[in-house]
């Protein structure tokens, strides 16, 4: 390394590498439904692929980067099908724990075997999309793609490189504050939604960029990730609040039922609330509710 900076072929095949294997070793553990979080440390380590490999993309092969990223992305999303299931479940077994069983136990297990039955169904396409044969033949190439960066050295490509890296923070911080306009109204679960895709993706970027930024950039990533964490409660209780009102309407003449799903519905409405007001209050302190955009720049790399 030179002025602190990393060298870029040493430096992408490590990134790369490491996410890789991250996303790789949950395969078998998400397979056999080894637990929930299995499955969320592969969904995250998807989207840290997908970012390493938006990043690095001028330097790897050219014409195979948008199939990987669009496999990984494909595989992110079932996953996240399975984890949205997974979480619905955990908090109406935190309800069925801490409600009086006589009253509302019946339906809480009810909804709960609904949901185990779309979560089976689900796992039958997770277990598709990660078919260890099809996984191979989808990822063959990225290995030795990567393992081919060391060799790769040439300052074209560096200087693609340089400028993609500021284009790409550029449109990542700028995403972010362009949905500024949404931040304020709790009915804006979609936007809101988007927000936290955004913050996500700016995080990731920032995190792989970091070693040319520096210390300037760690606001911006502790921002990101707070968006994100808030945002991802509120959209999970938008998520279950959905559910609720599906299943309320399969069994609308059984008034027990009709309780039970009106009282988790309230409680889990004040929570929606409040969650939100966590975020409005964190939002304000970041550096996006500015007027003015964030200026971030930074040398070449070496």
């Amino acid at each position: 390394m030179r002025n602190n900076k990393p060298d870029l072929y040493e430096y992408a095949p490590e990134i790369l590498s490491r996410y890789l294997k991250h996303f790789l070793r949950e395969r078998k553990a998400v397979c056999r439904q080894e637990g929930i979080e299995s499955l969320h440390r592969m969904r995250v380590a998807s989207r840290r692929l997908r970012a390493a490999l938006s990043v690095f993309q001028e330097i790897l092969p050219a014409g195979k980067v948008k199939g990987w990223r669009c496999e990984v992305r494909r595989i992110g999303r079932t996953l996240g099908q399975g984890r949205q299931i997974d979480i619905q479940i955990r908090y109406l077994e935190k309800a069925g724990e801490e409600l009086e069983p006589a009253t509302h136990g019946a339906n809480i297990r009810f909804m709960i075997r609904l949901l185990d039955k779309r979560r089976k169904e689900i796992q039958k396409q997770i277990k598709l999309v990660l078919n260890k044969n099809r996984m191979k033949r989808r990822f063959s190439g990225l290995k030795s793609g990567i393992e081919g960066l060391g060799a790769g050295d040439n300052i074209n490509a560096g200087a693609a490189f340089t400028a993609h890296r500021r284009g790409v923070i550029i449109k990542r911080i700028n995403l972010v504050r362009s949905l500024r306009s949404y931040v304020h109204d709790p009915a804006n679960a979609k936007e809101l939604h988007l927000l936290r895709i955004a913050a996500k993706n700016l995080r990731y970027t920032l995190e792989i960029f970091r070693p040319w930024y520096g210390r300037k950039v760690d606001r911006y990533i502790r921002s990101s990730r707070d968006i994100q964490d808030v945002l991802g409660d509120f959209r999970e209780l938008d998520v279950l609040l959905e559910f609720l009102s599906e299943v309320g309407r399969l069994r609308r003449q059984d008034n027990s039922f009709r309780e039970t799903v009106e009282h988790l519905a309230g409680n889990y409405d004040v929570l929606r609330k409040n969650t939100y007001l966590e975020f409005s209050r964190l939002w304000e302190r970041t550096p996006f509710a500015r007027a003015t955009p964030p200026k971030i720049t930074a040398s070449s790399p070496s």
